[in-house]
């Protein structure tokens, strides 16, 4: 009896922490958009603080 494609084993070699590298790849992407979600906007109001400052201070 032939063992359907979705149960056999994955050809993937896995990582130290049992996740194959397809997945372990996949779960990279997803936590780098979620850091780049939440610090992009913070950094870039960071930055126009700064520019405002900048711009204010050099009028005195």
């Amino acid at each position: 009896m032939a063992i359907p494609d979705t149960e056999k084993p994955s050809q993937v070699p896995e990582t130290k922490l049992g996740i194959n590298l397809k997945d372990e790849s996949l779960y990279n992407q997803r936590l780098r958009r979620k850091v780049d979600g939440r610090l992009l906007p913070i950094l870039t109001l960071l930055f126009l603080l700064s520019f405002l400052d900048r711009w204010a201070l050099s009028g005195i």
